[in-house]
């Protein structure tokens, strides 16, 4: 097996409150000529791909991170740090003395930090610092180990001519593109999966992973198979903030309380991404010495988790879009809607529409069983939101969890971008209120959402675009255009509608798109029918227009599309 994971032995001298710099002897560590290869040799590690997704991962903990070279220069992309890091290294600049003596960085206003020169073959070849604001919960110790993680890091890469595929850092970005695997399904317990997969592998470590509710409790949520879940607790109370916005390790006592009784116990990990709160406990089944697990692994997870949570809310988002916009009529529409965020969020789901007498003008999902209530609610059993509807109508949205489940942070993530979706839908919807109650068992085509949706846009001043897909010279059978979906819906964004028209091609509405953001997309998607069309598929035309100063029916757009090819599609009456 590799050597373990960047061992981290961390000097009790790089603790360093509000940027104190470490003591290093010039003597014991002679500084490189500013002509040596070593500062392009920093500038290609730092600047590699293998890095910038871990300046991504620890800027959303809540940690900058910069790398200087001999000469106190900026060697890390510009989007790396804050402001006040960098006018910190800036008033640095060129100071010989920086990377060697302690003391106080003077432009650092706001923040604490730590500083770790990066030492080769005895040489100083430049230095990792690492911040984060005065007002965070990053512990400054924290701050010391990612600055000795990294620094450990570059040190080895810079070290080694060909670096070693097994070594720390390879290891972490193998580990970081695996877990994407789980990110492109947008599952963080694919995720989570993956992580305990490979901590087993590679470290020996049998991984339990807990995730808070929003009642405070922490439950746990992700084993691998075999595991020995009664050798652990089922729910942990009060164990940490769940508000904490970094990586951290429990302290000792609260480890204590997580004790796995099995093999010799790791100290648990606490993350908080955009989907809630993390407790990753952990017993290796080594009995050799600590394996102390890099900081690396954990900020990997968290940015992995980050990412998941959002392509999760993106793709549900986009689902009920395509609710909205499917044949049958608006309530029909509205409870393929709440039934899809049903099932994802593992609840009982009801969308009702009021009108002004307090009569239900419509409803979706499932009424509960108690007096229905309108108020706004977040909880571990609720969660409940206003949607935004004309006068005189009041709409909400209500979901409630299912037996033995408490919502958590993802799910109100869910929720909320799902309630934005009814916003942009039901206005329009209601705007036909007045013969509504009559028009309820008519079925709309996409051409009339369409047309909707461009008078709509026009009423309000926003512009709107759409893209017409179809063959070149010959009509598309059914499931060639159903393969066509299929290859557009990764390409579009959560707020493009698409559908099929009555003559059956495929229609694209992007909404609050001008002319040349419609222009961008229709030339990727002919690229992409281009590299994917096969023998058996006729050529695809694709077509695009645009409404600007006038009233634009669908079917001048639909025609307009049609006639026009990407190159120069703007229409404009």
């Amino acid at each position: 097996m590799a050597a373990r994971l960047l061992n981290r032995q961390w000097p009790n001298r790089l603790v360093t409150p509000r940027f104190a710099l470490p003591s290093v002897s010039t003597d014991a560590y002679p500084r490189a000529d500013r002509q040596e290869p070593t500062t392009a040799q920093l500038r290609g590690v730092v600047n590699s791909p293998m890095w910038r997704w871990l300046f991504e991962a620890y800027r959303l903990l809540g940690i900058h991170v910069e790398i200087v070279d001999q000469q106190v220069d900026l060697v890390t992309p510009s989007s790396s740090a804050s402001a006040a890091l960098r006018s910190a290294v800036a008033a640095n600049r060129g100071d010989a003395q920086f990377l060697t003596r302690e003391g106080p960085v003077a432009a650092l206003r706001g923040m604490r930090g730590s500083c770790t020169p990066i030492v080769v073959d005895r040489t100083v070849v430049g230095a990792v610092l690492v911040a984060a604001d005065e007002s965070s919960a990053v512990e400054d110790p924290q701050l010391a180990r990612v600055g000795a993680a990294l620094t450990k890091a570059v040190a080895g890469q810079l070290s080694n001519a060909t670096p070693d595929r097994g070594d720390g850092l390879h290891r972490i970005s193998a580990l970081y593109q695996l877990l994407h695997a789980g990110v492109a399904i947008g599952s963080e317990t694919a995720v989570l999966h993956t992580f305990a997969e490979a901590l087993s592998i590679w470290e020996d470590i049998e991984v339990f992973v807990y995730r808070a509710g929003l009642d405070g409790r922490y439950r746990l949520e992700v084993t691998l198979p075999g595991s020995d879940v009664s050798a652990v607790p089922q729910i942990l109370d009060d164990l940490v903030d769940p508000d904490r916005p970094a990586v951290s390790r429990l302290s000792a006592d609260k480890t204590a309380r997580v004790h796995v009784r099995v093999g010799r116990d790791e100290r648990p990990a606490h993350l908080v991404t955009t989907g809630g709160s993390w407790l990753i406990a952990m017993r290796s089944t080594r009995n050799a010495a600590d394996t102390n697990l890099s900081e690396l692994y954990f900020a990997a997870l968290a940015h992995a988790l980050h990412a998941a949570v959002t392509v999760e809310a993106s793709r549900l988002t986009w689902t009920v879009m395509q609710q909205f916009v499917g044949d049958g009529s608006s309530s029909q529409a509205a409870a393929r809607a709440v039934a899809e965020v049903s099932s994802v969020l593992q609840a009982d789901g009801q969308f009702v529409v009021i009108d002004r007498d307090g009569g239900t003008f419509m409803a979706a999902g499932t009424p509960a069983t108690s007096t229905p209530e309108r108020s706004a609610i977040v909880d571990g059993a609720t969660l409940r939101a206003s949607i935004d509807a004309p006068a005189p109508f009041t709409a909400t949205l209500e979901m409630r969890a299912a037996p033995g489940r408490v919502f958590t942070a993802r799910d109100v993530m869910l929720f909320e971008s799902v309630r934005d979706t009814f916003d942009m839908w039901l206005p329009t919807v209601l705007r036909q209120a007045p013969a509504g109650r009559e028009r309820r068992g008519r079925v709309d085509s996409f051409d009339d959402v369409i047309d909707r949706y461009a008078r709509d846009a026009y009423a309000a001043g926003d512009a709107a675009s759409f893209i017409l897909i179809g063959g070149r010279d010959a009509s598309i059978a059914p499931q060639v255009m159903q393969r066509w979906i299929k290859r557009l819906r990764p390409e579009l964004r959560p707020t493009d509608l698409a559908g099929r028209l009555r003559t059956g091609e495929i229609g694209i509405l992007l909404l609050q798109t001008p002319s040349d953001g419609a222009q961008v997309a229709a030339q990727r998607l002919a690229r992409l029918f281009d590299a994917t069309t096969t023998a058996d598929e006729p050529a695809v035309r694709v077509g695009v227009a645009s409404q600007f100063d006038t009233v634009i029916t669908a079917a001048a757009l639909i025609a307009h599309a049609r006639r026009q090819t990407v190159g120069d599609a703007t229409f404009s009456g």
